[in-house]
């Protein structure tokens, strides 16, 4: 599953079995790249996609920062870029697309497809990811209104502003 910064999720692919998630990453970028015309400026993973034929492929696509933390022991260079601030920064980033991940299972039906097959399984996540992504949408429009209505610090009385007449009391019938 690929994201972005917002939570939007770009791409995701089901795949039948458990591969190995290495040669996934560079065939993902390059269908995101098919999809908005350009590649991100940086890419972050797991472990998983720890190996220094990711980092390549990705630097050959064009990413200008890999972020991705390397299987086992790392070497002093290795060690010296693993622990540096921007990294760690991207890392801790990407621990929150693991939590989108994981809201997805549980809250849009990831956890387990209602319909057969793999073409039902892709059917099923498919309709996971349009309704996260419509509700996050919907979420970014909503927060982004907010930040362009004027905030009130006090009553509109503070300023000068007329009050409406107190509605008039009709005699007694």
């Amino acid at each position: 599953m690929l994201d972005n910064a917002d939570g939007i999720v770009l791409d995701h692919e089901v795949m039948i079995g458990n591969p190995p998630d290495a040669p996934l990453l560079a065939p993902a970028i390059e269908r995101l790249e098919e999809l908005v015309g350009r590649v991100p400026r940086a890419v972050t993973a797991d472990r998983g996609y720890g190996e220094a034929n990711v980092d390549r492929a990705l630097a050959a696509l064009g990413v200008k920062t890999v972020v991705i933390p390397r299987k086992g022991r790392v070497t002093g260079e290795r060690h010296k870029l693993q622990t540096s601030k921007g990294f760690l920064k991207l890392v801790k980033w990407r621990t929150g697309s693991e939590g989108r991940i994981s809201h997805l299972k549980h809250s849009w039906g990831w956890n387990r497809a209602r319909i057969d097959g793999i073409d039902g399984a892709r059917t099923w996540c498919g309709f996971g990811v349009l309704a996260h992504n419509a509700t996050k949408i919907a979420a970014l429009i909503e927060a982004r209104e907010q930040e362009r209505e004027p905030r009130r610090t006090s009553s509109p009385t503070a300023h000068g502003a007329c009050r409406p007449p107190p509605p008039s009391k009709s005699p007694a019938a």
